[in-house]
């Protein structure tokens, strides 16, 4: 397991611990944890979820269940709003979309019904650079 796949499900493990002060074991034991997926089934960020889905009941106490759910549509609009906005925020929940989503609220995009700030980002399985460029003739300098 590659370093950043290992930190990423260490990550999990501490995720959500209930107000009941029960442990974290015994809160995701016999739960599902849902995979949201912002893209089609079959592309990168799928392939990532469901490579996840088979690793990280390993490293979460209590074992839980992983499910991937595909959920595409605005670019990935729809899951990051789906699941900012409608989604329990207890840890059984997971958003996989791209992350320059947050980039849209910055600019004021249409449609944008979520807080960047306030997702509690975890991790990435992806490692890329951003990169923007602009012809010499376009007038940017």
């Amino acid at each position: 397991m590659t370093k950043k796949l290992w930190l990423l499900a260490v990550s999990f493990a501490f995720l959500a611990a209930p107000a009941s002060g029960a442990s974290v074991e015994d809160f995701y034991k016999g739960k599902t944890i849902r995979i949201v997926v912002s893209t089609a089934p079959g592309g990168a960020q799928d392939t990532n979820a469901r490579l996840l889905q088979k690793v990280l009941p390993k490293y979460i106490p209590g074992g839980p269940n992983i499910v991937v759910e595909n959920k595409p549509g605005g670019g990935g609009m729809l899951a990051a709003n789906t699941v900012y906005n409608t989604e329990p925020q207890d840890g059984t929940v997971i958003a996989a979309f791209n992350p320059e989503l947050v980039l849209q609220q910055a600019l004021g995009a249409p449609g944008v019904r979520f807080d960047g700030a306030k997702y509690q980002w975890l991790s990435s399985t992806f490692d890329t650079a951003g990169m923007c460029a602009a012809r010499m003739d376009s007038g940017v300098a």
